[in-house]
């Protein structure tokens, strides 16, 4: 059975008994057993907890075993969330301003050249390695109006691509290899031209070329059925060793 007492400790019949002190109400004691607390909840919904995130801050992990509702993330007002790093897999934008030229990014040793500085230093050394050394201008037949490059040494003149003058402008006269050659000494800044070894012959001036023959300005030549003309840019007034 119950029993029941007052804010002073003295029993009295029921709780129903008032106390002469309003504040002096009674206290139930049940033996047996203990009463359980009574569990607080949040005055209003908006007294949960809530995670602000701020950049460069990582949140602590929860312990083991704590029942952690998933945080709110909040950026501050008037604050602009951190942009993505590289790692997170996001390709780098690079902007683009007009009127500045832009270069590649150096290797990690540093000993690598821009590739537009590269391209260019090649361009500018692919001329002089093959400098120029005059003409042959056709005159006649197929291809007339062109002019082919003669550069320094032995320059072999046929029909197919592997030559160093390529005559092919539908001459089928012309001998695929070596119809002639046309050479220049930069030592005796001095041309010659001389038969390639085929069953074709050149001509000079309507004479057949059996030997190494010096070229002169302005000379006539017969390949086949094309006429040309040479016209030397080096000899003995120039030579591009003269500018080394």
């Amino acid at each position: 059975m119950p029993v029941y007492r007052d804010q002073n400790g003295r029993i009295i019949d029921s709780p129903t008994q008032q106390a002469s002190n309003p504040l002096e109400q009674p206290t139930q004691v049940v033996r047996g057993s203990t009463p359980k607390p009574a569990q607080a909840t949040p005055a209003s919904p908006l007294d949960a907890a809530t995670t602000v995130n701020r950049p460069g801050v990582t949140p602590a992990a929860p312990l083991a075993g704590q029942n952690v509702d998933t945080p709110t993330s909040r950026t501050p007002q008037g604050q602009v969330p951190a942009a993505a790093s590289p790692s997170d897999g996001d390709p780098k934008t690079r902007v683009f301003r007009p009127g500045r030229a832009t270069t590649a990014a150096p290797a990690s040793t540093g000993e690598a050249q821009p590739a537009a500085a590269a391209a260019t230093a090649e361009q500018s050394s692919d001329a002089m390695a093959d400098p120029l050394a005059g003409w042959l201008v056709i005159t006649g037949g197929p291809g007339m109006g062109n002019a082919l490059r003669l550069g320094y040494g032995v320059n072999a003149i046929g029909r197919d691509a592997d030559q160093r003058i390529v005559l092919d402008f539908g001459d089928d006269q012309i001998s695929r290899k070596q119809h002639a050659l046309v050479t220049y000494d930069p030592k005796g800044r001095k041309f010659y031209l001389q038969h390639g070894g085929g069953t074709n012959l050149v001509y000079m001036n309507e004479a057949p070329v059996l030997t190494p023959t010096e070229l002169t300005a302005g000379v006539e030549l017969i390949i086949g059925a094309t006429e040309l003309r040479f016209m030397p840019l080096c000899g003995p007034d120039f030579d591009w060793q003269e500018k080394a």
